[in-house]
């Protein structure tokens, strides 16, 4: 007998999320507004809420994590200061 059917069905392969942030966290970790993290959402470029439960909403860290892993590496060197 495989672990698998052990599991109760629908249920994949436990992945460390983490714990759950709830939104003014999220806001602070992404320097991101609410309303422009919820128009993210819905174009697809940033990670869904899951329901908690009783109109809460979170999100797992590890999402959160990844998403900020995906930005561009930038920096702005100041070429204001190189022009002579």
């Amino acid at each position: 007998m495989s672990d698998n059917e052990n599991k109760p069905a629908g249920t994949e392969p436990a992945r460390k999320l983490g714990r759950l942030m709830r939104l003014p966290e999220v806001c602070r970790e992404t320097s991101l507004g609410r309303s422009t993290l919820y128009r993210r959402i819905q174009t697809g470029t940033f990670p869904a809420q899951v329901d908690i439960g009783g109109g809460i909403v979170g999100w797992w860290e590890a999402d959160i994590e990844d998403w900020k892993r995906s930005l561009p590496m930038r920096s702005n060197p100041k070429t204001d200061d190189k022009a002579a």
